[in-house]
């Protein structure tokens, strides 16, 4: 299930396309049926799952492992607030959703057509990526999806690394994190001692309600505030404990994805290529038939002539 809510606080992918993905991992309700939108929504939308709960109205902090942390939480709703334009759908096909009209700025949608030849009595399925034309008429030409494909190819391959700069950099990875953990382990000390501060205010509220010292309006109103200061220090604990985790797995998925490029392009799944699509690129603009793509950072510099003579010797 975290999978389906670090998906959904990228603000890239639809509920409907969210809930396709969730079946194929083989998520269900309690019940054991299919999710829909609205049971997903409020799934997405619960404070349960990073660790708070309502009951009678009243935010009370959990005693239980959230499956994430309120970070994690906070970037869903504000992903869920702009889905009215997902950048993703539901279809099933590689490239919808993925690159935009550089006429008129719409989306680049995939289109199948079917045509029977009489003669030989046969039909043939042609698919194309053209413009939605969601703002009126465009004049961006269709092409063949086979040929937007190659272009993507093309233009992810450019990034690609080789055995020997791959090896180097999971090396020097390695040193680096030994470094980082030291740093971070200082750091989650003060956090954690914020924490039961705060824990220890909480339970003195509890005690002062018991003995009535607080009327129930002061209770809730001073509780509430505990509560969000405590979840903004359990964020950061979170967020130190998976810091140099964090890093270390998005350098060395840099890495992998700089080395597997062209091969996930030619033989990944759908999803793997999306997914790689998504990693490395951004502002994929189809104009005139030609693919502008831009590489986000850092993979933008591997494409710098420098890096590629200096380090990886092309």
């Amino acid at each position: 299930m975290k999978e389906v809510f670090e998906l959904a606080s990228t603000g890239i992918y639809s509920l409907g396309y969210l809930i396709k993905y969730a079946e194929r991992k083989g998520l269900k309700t309690k019940t054991g049926k299919h999710l829909g939108k609205s049971h997903l929504y409020n799934v997405l939308t619960s404070p349960t799952y990073y660790g708070q709960f309502y009951q009678d109205g009243i935010l009370y902090q959990g005693n239980y492992e959230p499956i994430i942390d309120k970070t994690l939480w906070d970037m869903i709703q504000k992903a869920l607030k702009n889905r009215s334009k997902p950048k993703v759908n539901s279809w099933d096909t590689d490239w919808n959703g993925l690159a935009y009209c550089g006429v008129c700025g719409c989306a680049i949608t995939i289109s199948n057509k079917v045509k029977h030849f009489k003669r030989t009595d046969r039909t043939v399925t042609y698919s194309y990526a053209h413009c939605t034309h969601r703002r009126g008429d465009c004049v961006q030409p269709p092409i063949p999806v086979k040929a937007f494909g190659q272009m993507v190819l093309e233009a992810v391959s450019k990034i690609t690394i080789d055995k020997e700069a791959w090896t180097l950099g999971v090396q020097l990875l390695k040193e680096k994190h030994k470094h980082e953990t030291n740093t971070n382990l200082n750091q989650l000390k003060n956090y954690e001692t914020e924490y039961h501060t705060y824990q220890a205010k909480l339970n003195k509220l509890v005690d002062m309600r018991a003995n009535e010292e607080l009327t129930k309006d002061e209770f809730m109103v001073q509780k509430n505030d505990v509560l969000k200061e405590i979840a903004g220090v359990e964020a950061r604990i979170n967020d130190t404990k998976l810091s140099a985790r964090s890093w270390l797995e998005l350098t060395e998925e840099y890495l992998n994805n700089a080395f597997n490029a062209k091969d996930i392009m030619q033989d990944g799944t759908a999803e793997e290529k999306r997914k790689l699509i998504l990693s490395v690129g951004e502002n994929l603009i189809l104009k005139d038939k030609t693919m502008q793509f831009s590489f986000k950072q850092p993979y933008d510099v591997l494409l710098l002539p420098k890096y590629r003579t200096n380090v990886l010797g092309d």
